[in-house]
C-alpha cells in the first residue's frame, strides 16, 4: 500500500459476498479461491434445455400423427356426453403422468451415472440428501410444465374431431397435420444442427489451440517449483545437480511460470508529463531463460553476466509493449520506474533487447506489453529441458532422488510447461467433451421421431405404395419416393439453422482473442452429416415398405 501512495496510486477495497465468489471471481485477477465459469454453466443449461425442446416436438409429432388411433375414443366418449374440456384434462394428465415417470427414470440414471459426470467435468458431484428438498420440488414442477408443454397441443388437436365423423371412418387429418409435422420435423433438426456446427467449432478451436506458435518451445521443459525461502536461497545447489543429469540439456531459473506475470507496473516516459503513466506488466528471470524457452529477440541482445549493468537497469521489451510506446527502434530507449511522487524520483530503465512477442497469458488475452527484468531476489521456479532422445522415466527418478537428497522429507512439486498450458484450457476441453455427448444425445432423440414418423408414413401410404408396384414402380424408385420428402425437410432444416449457428459460433470465438481462420466448411459438413443420418433413419422403414408385397395389402382394400 506504501508503495503505491508512494507513487500517486490509490487502493480500492470491495467486498464480495461468499454465495458469489465461485461463478462471479472474473474480475478479481489474483483470486486464488476455486471458481467456476458462469458462461459454462449457461452454455450447458441452453443445451440441455435444447435437448427437452426436442423431446417436446417429438412427442407433439408422434401424438398428432398417431391421432388415427384414438380418434375413435374420442368421438365415442364425446357421444356419450364427455365434454371437451374434460377430455383436454384427461390427455394432459396422462402426459404430465408420463413425463414424472420419466423424471424418475432420469433421477435413477442420474445418481448412476454421477461418477461418470464427476470425472468428465473433473469435479468431484456429490447428492446431499440435505439439499434435495428444492431440487425435487423444482424438478417435479418441472416435469409437469414440460408434461403440459408437450401434452397441450395434441390434446386440443385430438379432441377437436366430430364425432359423427370419426365414427364413420370419415375423418381426415388433412394437410394441416402434414404441415404440423413437417415443421416440427424442420424445428428438431435444426437444433440438431446448430449443436453439431458448435460441436464441430469448438473442436476446430481446441485443435488451433494446440498447434498455436506461443513464441516460445513449451515442449520437454520441465517447471521445478521450490516453494519455500529457504529451498530458494539454495537454489543454485540443486540447479547445478540437476543440471548434471543425463538427458538434461539447458536449466534456467525465474519468479514466474511462463503464462504468469510478477503484476503490473506503472512506468514513465523520460521526457514527457509526469501525468504520463502507461501500464506494463513484467516478468523477473534469469540469464538463461529466454535461450531455454527459445524466445526469439529480434532486436538488440538478451542479459549477459558480463554486463555488470544489466542486473542494475536492463529491460527487454516484447513487441506489443514497442508498438504501445510508438517505438520503432526500442533499442538503447529508456523508461523510468517510479519511486517517490514527491519529489519526483525515478529509477532509468533502459532498453536492451526487443523480445518477439510471446503468449504468456492464455490464448482468451491479447498479447498485451511486456517488461522483462533479471530477478533480484530468489527464484521461484527452476526450468530443466530435456533432451528429444532422453529416457523421461529414468530422468525423472535421477531428479527425484537428487531432489531428496537436497531437501529430505519435502515432497517435489513439479510439471510439465506443456501440461501447465493444457491446464489453462481445461474448461473449454470439459466443455467440448459435454458438447459432444449432449450433440450425440440431441441426435438420437431427433432421429428416434424420424424414426417413428417415417414408420407412420410407410403405414399410411402403403396402398399407394402398392398400387405404384403393380403398375410397374420399381422398389428403388419407391424408396427414393418415401426418402425425399424427409431429406427435403432436413436440408430445410440446415439452410435455417445456419445463421443461428453462425451467430452462436460467433460467441463461443469471441471469447478467445485468438481464433482458426473461418470454417466456411462447418456448416456443408453439417448439413451431410445431418443428411446421412436421416437418410439411415428413414431407409429402413422406406425399404421395408417398398418390399411389400401389393397382393396382400390390396387384398384388404
Amino acid at each position: 500500500g506504501q508503495r503505491l501512495r508512494d507513487i500517486g496510486g490509490e487502493m480500492y477495497l470491495r467486498l464480495q459476498p461468499l454465495k458469489e465468489v465461485y461463478l462471479n471471481s472474473s474480475d478479481f485477477s489474483f483470486n486464488r479461491a476455486r471458481s467456476g465459469s458462469r458462461s459454462t454453466l449457461v452454455q450447458f443449461i441452453a443445451i440441455g434445455l435444447f435437448i427437452l425442446l426436442i423431446a417436446c416436438l417429438n412427442f407433439i409429432n408422434l401424438s398428432t400423427s398417431k391421432s388415427m388411433i384414438r380418434a375413435r375414443q374420442v368421438g365415442i366418449s364425446k357421444v356419450l356426453g364427455a365434454t371437451r374440456a374434460g377430455m383436454v384434462r384427461q390427455f394432459l394428465l396422462e402426459t404430465v403422468l408420463l413425463s414424472l415417470i420419466a423424471m424418475l427414470i432420469a433421477v435413477v440414471l442420474a445418481v448412476l451415472l454421477l461418477p461418470i459426470f464427476s470425472q468428465l467435468l473433473g469435479t468431484d458431484l456429490k447428492i446431499q440428501a440435505a439439499d434435495l428438498l428444492w431440487p425435487a420440488l423444482l424438478a417435479i414442477i418441472g416435469a409437469a410444465v414440460v408434461g403440459i408443454t408437450a401434452g397441450l397441443y395434441p390434446a386440443l388437436y385430438l379432441t377437436s374431431f366430430a364425432p359423427m365423423a370419426v365414427i364413420r371412418g370419415q375423418m381426415r387429418t388433412g394437410r394441416q397435420g402434414a404441415r404440423l409435422r413437417a415443421v416440427l420435423v424442420v424445428m428438431q433438426f435444426g437444433i440438431s444442427v446448430v449443436l453439431i456446427i458448435s460441436t464441430l467449432a469448438v473442436m476446430r478451436q481446441m485443435d488451433f489451440i494446440r498447434k498455436k506458435d506461443l513464441g516460445f518451445n513449451r515442449e520437454q521443459v520441465l517447471q521445478l517449483k521450490l516453494g519455500s525461502w529457504s529451498l530458494m536461497t539454495r537454489h543454485d545447489v540443486i540447479q547445478q545437480e540437476i543440471d548434471r543429469i543425463a538427458g538434461v540439456t539447458a536449466s534456467a531459473s525465474a519468479d514466474v511460470s511462463p503464462f504468469e506475470v510478477n503484476g503490473n507496473s506503472l512506468y514513465h516516459i523520460p521526457g514527457t508529463s509526469l501525468d504520463n503513466q502507461i501500464l506494463i506488466a513484467r516478468q523477473s528471470v534469469d540469464f538463461d531463460y529466454l535461450d531455454l524457452m527459445g524466445m526469439d529477440i529480434v532486436d538488440g541482445r538478451g542479459f549477459r553476466r558480463d554486463m555488470s549493468t544489466d542486473t542494475v537497469n536492463a529491460i527487454l521489451i516484447n513487441e506489443a509493449c514497442a508498438r504501445m510506446l510508438g517505438w520503432d527502434d526500442p533499442v538503447g530507449k529508456e523508461l523510468n520506474d517510479w519511486e517517490s511522487v514527491e519529489p519526483p524520483k525515478f529509477t532509468a530503465l533502459k532498453v536492451i533487447g526487443l523480445v518477439r512477442d510471446y503468449h504468456y497469458a492464455s490464448l482468451h488475452e491479447e498479447i498485451r506489453p511486456l517488461m522483462i527484468r533479471l530477478y533480484r531476489g530468489r527464484p521461484v521456479y527452476l526450468y530443466f529441458r530435456f533432451s528429444p532422445e532422453a529416457d523421461l522415466d529414468h530422468t525423472l527418478k535421477d531428479i527425484e532422488a537428487a531432489w531428496s537428497e537436497f531437501a529430505p522429507g519435502i515432497p517435489i512439486n513439479y510439471r510439465f510447461v506443456d501440461e501447465s498450458f493444457d491446464r489453462l484450457y481445461r474448461t473449454e476441453q470439459r466443455v467440448g467433451k459435454v458438447f459432444n455427448l449432449f450433440t450425440l444425445l440431441a441426435i438420437v432423440v431427433a432421429c428416434m421421431g424420424l424414426f417413428a414418423l417415417a414408420a407412420f408414413a410407410a403405414e399410411q401410404r402403403r396402398r399407394e405404395i402398392s398400387v405404384r408396384k403393380v403398375l410397374g414402380a420399381t422398389e428403388s424408385s419407391l424408396v427414393r419416393l418415401l426418402v425425399r420428402n424427409f431429406l427435403l425437410l432436413v436440408l430445410i432444416a440446415n439452410v435455417i439453422a445456419w445463421p443461428a449457428a453462425w451467430w452462436v459460433v460467433g460467441r463461443i470465438f469471441e471469447n478467445f482473442a485468438y481464433n482458426p481462420p473461418f470454417g466456411w466448411w462447418l456448416y456443408p459438413a453439417a448439413g451431410m452429416m445431418t443428411l446421412l443420418i436421416a437418410l439411415l433413419t428413414v431407409s429402413f422403414q422406406a425399404i421395408r415398405a417398398a418390399m411389400l408385397n401389393p397382393a396382400s395389402v390390396l387384398r384388404h382394400e
